[in-house]
């Protein structure tokens, strides 16, 4: 029997997702001998954390306590951000700062949050000394020999993350393997290391696996998806009534919860706004709505020779979290329009999901259309259509990274995300000043070759070896008990993995 007697883990218990799967996720490590820790993001999550009696955890933390009320939990102490910079590794934490959403943007400036800082640099330093020394203590408490979270998408977790790798204390998180839809344990918030990455250098190696054949098929299947792909609808505007109603239950909501709710933020937080603020955001997404679907695109077929720069969901943590330097993606577009050699032009166009929902302003369209050597085309085009013409792709890292490796297309990578620079298309982009020399010598590599099949089933091997097709969204919101037990069944196998246990042999979901 596989134990873990004697191991120490500590557990992101994070909103919805603590009380779905971390919880059963606990209990299983716990019947296997584990010792427990929780740290908890939402006060919501933490009272059910210390309300129930299934698990016994010996210590229980909250983000919460450090972030809302920062001066009060640093009690005096100062920590100088050189002292942070040491202790987590790095150089610098302002590019950290950028995962902290309500730090860097404004909510009450603009719907879908406006480009402004929320609060001043004095407190943005006080919250994060008081983040790190809540991480610290975790540390100094509970001593950890692994920890595991859901995601990686906010300051803790890439404090944890990064302090952890200066202690030797490894963390995962689930990550997209970016290949069709597998699932993968991440061990960094890079997305650079874990079981996926292991696996990958083990086949570089030469080590053998019993899904080649799978991956192969599954890397067809892929590509006759992408031969033939779905439209993109415009946007369905509700009329009537229906809108309205959902207003007034979203405000009824708000004032219940305000009479309930006593403690407040030092911040203004994004799923509790006001009553003002409510009314705001639902006619500006149904104006920004009507914008997108009514503004003047550029006519896709008459553009010649392009680059693909797809827009990416703002604000989103894969960009502020992974690619914290190219998160003002309107001057990533400029640069990348003027770094374009000879007769090319730089194609942009909006993640369907900002279009959809209304959270691109006409102004921000705008002001792309008006930027020289870049054309705006419509959301609703195909991105595969779109790659059949496209000469290359550059982005800061997106899942278009993969489509265009099943279509043979060269992709030009913006900032340090791992798992998609073992795409055997991808090349990392080096600083803007040699960027035209970067895209003359990306378009001039061949894709056609044996050597580049070899390594794109590789790449999906990896995953099928070590990766899970269980939709983990699905099951974060709405899975039953046997699809949650299959879920923890995974975290366990990948946790044991990277503890260096024996886990059962499994090959691929």
């Amino acid at each position: 029997m596989i134990t873990l007697k004697g191991k120490r883990i500590l557990i992101f218990q994070q909103r919805q997702w603590g009380l779905s799967i971390g919880h059963p996720l606990a209990k299983r490590l716990q019947s296997m001998g584990a010792t427990l820790g929780a740290y908890c993001i939402k006060n919501s999550t933490l009272r059910f954390v210390r309300e129930q009696t299934e698990i016994r955890y010996a210590e229980v933390f909250s983000a919460d306590e450090a972030l809302a009320q920062p001066e009060e939990f640093l009690d005096g102490e100062r920590i100088s951000l050189e002292d942070l910079c040491r202790e987590l590794g790095v150089d610098t934490v302002w590019p950290l700062v950028q995962a902290v959403r309500n730090y860097v943007k404004s909510y009450p400036d603009r719907f879908g949050f406006g480009f402004r800082q929320n609060i001043p640099d004095a407190r943005i330093v006080m919250g994060i000394t008081s983040l790190f020394k809540s991480v610290r203590e975790v540390f100094e408490r509970f001593r950890p020999d692994l920890i595991f979270a859901p995601n990686y998408v906010s300051l803790p977790h890439i404090m944890f993350n990064l302090y952890g790798k200066r202690h030797g204390v490894p963390m995962l998180a689930l990550s997209d393997a970016k290949i069709g839809r597998f699932l993968v344990a991440s061990g960094g918030y890079l997305d650079d290391s874990g079981p996926f990455f292991d696996r990958y250098a083990a086949l570089l190696a030469g080590a053998p696996s019993a899904n080649t054949d799978l991956a192969r098929e599954y890397i067809g299947q892929l590509r006759n998806q992408l031969a033939s792909p779905r439209p993109i609808s415009a946007s369905a505007l509700e009329n009537g009534l229906r809108p309205w109603w959902l207003l007034g239950k979203r405000i009824a909501m708000l004032l219940v919860h305000k009479v309930l709710r006593k403690a407040r933020s030092v911040l203004v937080p994004s799923d509790a706004p006001t009553v003002r603020l409510l009314v705001r955001d639902f006619l500006a997404q149904r104006r920004n709505q009507r914008h997108c679907e009514m503004f003047p695109y550029e006519d896709f077929e008459d553009i010649g020779p392009f680059v693909y720069f797809p827009l990416q969901v703002q604000p989103e943590m894969q960009l502020d979290v992974v690619a914290p330097r190219y998160n003002n993606q309107l001057e990533t577009a400029r640069q990348i329009a003027m770094s374009l050699p000879g007769d090319l032009t730089l194609v942009v166009k909006d993640h369907p999901s900002m279009a959809r929902e209304g959270l691109r302003p006409r102004s921000y369209l705008e002001k792309l259309a008006r930027t020289p050597n870049i054309k705006l085309i419509d959301y609703r085009i195909p991105t595969p259509v779109v790659l059949r013409r496209a000469r290359m792709v550059i982005s800061p890292a997106c899942t278009t990274f993969s489509e265009a490796a099943l279509m043979r297309v060269p992709c030009l990578q913006l900032g340090p995300m791992g798992s998609t620079e073992l795409l055997p298309n991808v090349s990392r982009a080096e600083p803007w000043d040699t960027l035209a020399r970067q895209i003359l010598r990306v378009l001039t590599s061949r894709l056609d070759t044996p050597e580049y099949e070899q390594a794109l089933e590789r790449f999906a091997t990896a995953a099928f070896d070590v990766g899970t097709l269980l939709d983990h969204d699905h099951i974060w919101y709405h899975g039953t008990e046997e699809e949650v037990d299959a879920f923890c069944g995974y975290c366990i196998n990948s946790i044991l993995h990277s503890l260096g246990e024996p886990e059962p042999s499994r090959q691929g979901d």
